[in-house]
């Protein structure tokens, strides 16, 4: 088999939708938004194709993974998908479990729930209960001359 067949024999769903149950959550918890370093690191990782793809099998075929398994599925090389999969463990994106020599990888849904769902929940049109403070002092009043 192709190591790209694997992906593309994967259903026609963007990480975008398999996400989207996740935001639902992340709307109905009332948690703190994430801090913007912690949105520029997830989304940073997420921002390679492969790393991406990495998810999606994850997610697909999860929810541990070895990291030969997730080698043996892309064209690069054994290096490179681990570089990739050391990106996303440092954005905790992914966390590993050392299991003698053999790395196992599990997608951390969770964190992926709090950081894109809480970035995605700040997209939200504000409601009436929600009110705004000011940003600083009023200025002075238009059309007067001095």
């Amino acid at each position: 088999m192709h190591p790209l067949s694997l992906l593309e024999a994967l259903p026609s769903i963007s990480l975008c939708a398999n996400l989207m149950p996740m935001v639902a959550a992340q709307g109905r918890s009332g948690t703190e938004p994430p801090s913007l370093p912690q949105v520029d690191v997830v989304f940073d990782a997420l921002a390679h194709e492969a790393r991406r793809h990495i998810v999606q099998v994850l997610a697909h075929y999860g929810p541990e993974l070895p990291s030969g398994y997730l080698a043996k599925r892309f064209t690069h090389s054994w290096p490179t998908t681990t570089r990739h999969l050391h990106v996303l463990e440092a954005a905790g994106v992914v966390s590993v479990r050392r299991d003698g020599r053999r790395c196992v990888y599990r997608l951390e849904r969770d964190r992926l729930r709090r950081v894109i769902g809480g970035w995605l929940a700040q997209l939200d049109p504000p409601t009436s209960e929600q009110t705004w403070p000011p940003s600083g002092p009023r200025s002075v009043t238009k059309g007067t001359t001095s």
